[in-house]
């Protein structure tokens, strides 16, 4: 869209060394991630609109859309006790559309066949029934982080945006009426100043 764009990281390692090489820091928090791609159990409905349309995004992007695996989730919760519990709302009976459905535990092992489902009081099982609920959402589903993280740079540097590692950002940098106009920073040995029309703090 015509908008020169500088990415300032701590970081080394933002880009592959060479093509098909996953050698990339992804940062902390992402490769602690499992990525959930999900808008169930949101609230308020704005915050729910706003994952489904996150979800749809994952769905269409042409950058992102080959990425994740839409295999669903099955999630199970424990019943709480107490007023709160007693006004929430089914998620198969939310008015908002979103597919859910109870399951049972058979139907539980035959989604997650790697799991030791039992019934009955046994908590050093997983369990469907009794005092936990299991519900599983189909249109969900999970993506990779760090393969994410790849693609969108690779995407981003070959629409001109230009990473500078190793980056520490000493202090914004103001005009005479006190707006930011750029960052300082040390890279190396060399400090220098990012001059910009915007600045986005990550």
């Amino acid at each position: 869209r015509g908008v020169n764009v500088t990415v300032l990281d701590q970081r080394t390692s933002l880009l592959p060394p060479e093509e098909g090489s996953m050698d990339i820091d992804p940062g902390i928090a992402t490769s602690s991630s499992f990525a959930w791609l999900n808008a169930n159990d949101k609230s308020p409905m704005e915050y729910k609109q706003f994952n489904q349309l996150g979800m749809e995004t994952w769905r269409r992007h042409e950058v992102l859309k080959d990425l994740p695996a839409w295999c669903g989730t099955l999630v199970r919760s424990s019943q709480q006790t107490g007023e709160s519990s007693a006004n929430k709302v089914s998620p198969v009976k939310s008015r908002a559309y979103y597919p859910c459905f109870a399951v049972t535990l058979d139907e539980a092992r035959r989604l997650e066949p790697g799991v030791e489902w039992v019934s009955g009081s046994d908590k050093t099982a997983a369990t469907v029934t009794g005092e936990t609920d299991g519900h599983f959402y189909p249109e969900e589903g999970q993506v990779d982080p760090v393969a994410a993280v790849k693609v969108l740079r690779l995407s981003a540097r070959n629409n001109g945006v230009k990473f500078v590692e190793g980056a520490e950002t000493n202090q914004l940098v103001r005009d005479d009426r006190g707006k930011v106009v750029g960052i300082e920073y040390t890279a190396g040995a060399q400090t220098a100043i990012a001059r910009a029309d915007t600045v986005v703090i990550a």
